[in-house]
C-alpha cells in the first residue's frame, strides 16, 4: 500500500541521516532522484519529504531544493544564556575586498579597546560549515560573533537558519526580516548612512550647475545595500524634482558602453553616482574607450573609498564611510547581545567626503568649493584633494 510505501521511504532517508550520508545543513538530492534510488514514484518520495517537512527534520527552500535542516540538539546548540568571555568571534566571507579588510582592521581595534581578543575565520558560505566554526568560536572562549559585511551572492535564507541555529548571538552588516535585534543601527535609522550619501552627492552636483543626474550599480538583485541606495537615489531626485535615471549594468564591459551612450545621446553633461568604487572604475574605462571627456560630459562621483580612487584618471571623487563608527557600533552590539541585552545606535555612522578631479568641482578653486561644501549636510567632514593632496578639510 502506499502508506506503507512512503513510510518505507521516510524511514530509509532517516536512517541515512543517521549513517551520516548528508551534512547538518546539506542539499538533499531531488524528489526525481530519490524516486529512482528506492523504486517509487516521486509522489511517495514527496509524501515522505513531506512528513520529515512537519517533523522539522528538514526544509524546503523555494527554487533552491530541500536541505537537511542544520542540527540544534545536544552539543550542537548551546544554551544562549549570558556569556563573558575574553573575545569576540567574526566570520569573513573569502573573496573580500581591500576595503572590507579595512573595515576589519578598525573591528579589530574596536574590539581591542573594549578589552576583547578578535578572533577571525574565513568561510565560503554560511551554512553547515560555518556554524561549526561558530561553534568552535564558543568553545574558544569567544561570547559573540559579527558579520563584518555580506557578498552580493550571499543566501539570506541559508544565513537566516545558520543564526536561527547558532549557540552564539550574531551581529548582522545588514537588515534581515526577522532579525531586526541584531543589526547594530536601530532599524528605524539603519541604512541612513547610504540615504545621507546618496542625498549629499545629489545636491553636491545641482549645485556645481547640473540638471541632470544619474545612479549607476550592478545588477544584483539580492544585494540589500544596493537596492536601499538605488531607492534613496531615485526618492530624492524626485524630491529635488531634477531629470534622473537608474542604470543598472551585467558584468559585460559593453553592458556599461551601452548605458554610456544612452545618457550621451543629446550630449548634454549628467553627473553620475556609482554605486561604488569598482562602478565608477567601469565607467571611466568606458569613457575613456570612446574618447567622451571626464568631467565636461560626465561628472563622476562615487560611493565608498577604496583601491584606485586616487590612481583613477581622473582621481575620483567619493564618499568615505567612517568605519570607525560602524566598528565601535558592532562591538559595542555584540558585547550587549552577549549578556541578553542590546546597545543598537540611534545616530548611525557618520560620512565623510573627499573631492577630486572626477566631478570637476575642484576646478572652481579652494574657497568656493570649500564655501559650497559647507552648505551640503556632511555628517562628519570633507577634504578636497585636488592636487591629490588633501588641501582643505572640515
Amino acid at each position: 500500500m502506499a502508506s506503507f510505501k512512503y513510510q518505507r521511504i521516510k524511514d530509509a532517508i532517516l536512517e541515512m541521516i543517521r549513517k551520516g550520508r548528508f551534512r547538518s545543513g546539506a542539499k538533499l538530492p531531488s524528489e526525481q532522484e530519490l524516486a529512482t534510488r528506492f523504486g517509487v514514484n516521486y509522489h511517495t518520495v514527496r509524501k515522505a519529504l513531506s512528513i520529515l517537512v512537519e517533523e522539522g527534520r528538514i526544509e524546503r527552500r523555494v527554487g533552491s531544493g530541500t536541505f537537511l535542516k542544520i542540527s540544534t540538539s545536544g552539543s550542537v546548540k548551546a544554551s544562549r544564556s549570558a556569556k563573558t568571555g575574553n573575545a569576540i568571534g567574526a566570520l569573513i566571507q573569502a573573496g573580500y575586498s581591500e576595503s572590507a579588510m579595512r573595515f576589519v582592521e578598525r573591528l579589530q581595534q574596536a574590539t581591542e579597546a573594549a578589552g576583547k581578543v578578535l578572533n577571525l575565520r574565513a568561510t565560503q558560505e554560511f551554512g553547515a560549515r560555518a556554524l561549526e566554526q561558530i561553534i568552535e568560536l564558543a568553545s574558544q572562549g569567544c561570547c559573540s560573533v559579527i558579520i563584518p559585511y555580506l557578498k552580493s551572492d550571499t543566501d539570506i535564507n541559508a544565513l537566516a537558519t545558520m543564526v536561527r541555529a547558532s549557540p552564539l548571538e550574531i551581529v548582522l552588516p545588514d537588515l534581515i526580516p526577522g532579525f531586526e535585534r541584531n543589526v547594530c543601527d536601530a532599524p528605524e535609522i539603519f541604512g541612513n548612512g547610504d540615504t545621507d550619501a546618496v542625498e549629499v552627492l545629489v545636491d553636491y552636483l545641482l549645485r556645481l550647475g547640473l540638471r541632470r543626474v544619474a545612479f549607476l550599480g550592478p545588477d544584483r538583485r539580492r544585494n540589500l545595500a544596493l537596492q536601499r541606495k538605488s531607492f534613496a537615489f531615485s526618492r530624492y531626485a524626485g524630491l529635488r524634482a531634477v531629470e534622473n535615471t537608474v542604470g543598472l549594468v551585467g558584468s559585460a564591459s559593453d553592458d556599461v558602453d551601452r548605458m554610456v551612450d544612452n545618457w550621451h545621446r543629446d550630449g548634454s553633461p549628467v553627473g553620475v553616482i556609482c554605486s561604488d568604487v569598482a562602478m565608477a572604475l567601469r565607467l571611466l574605462t568606458s569613457l575613456h574607450r570612446k574618447g567622451i571627456d571626464v568631467p565636461a560630459a560626465f561628472a563622476i562621483t562615487a560611493m565608498g573609498e577604496g583601491p584606485g580612487t586616487v590612481s583613477a584618471d581622473p582621481p575620483l571623487t567619493t564618499i568615505d564611510y567612517n568605519h570607525r563608527d560602524s566598528a565601535d557600533a558592532m562591538v559595542a552590539h555584540a558585547l550587549a547581545l552577549a549578556r541578553g541585552k542590546t546597545a543598537q545606535s540611534r545616530t548611525g555612522p557618520r560620512i565623510n567626503m573627499i573631492v577630486r578631479e572626477s566631478c570637476g568641482g575642484t576646478r572652481l578653486g579652494g574657497k568656493k568649493l570649500t564655501s559650497l561644501l559647507s552648505k551640503l549636510a556632511i555628517t562628519g567632514g570633507f577634504t578636497i584633494d585636488a592636487a591629490r593632496n588633501a588641501t582643505a578639510a572640515r
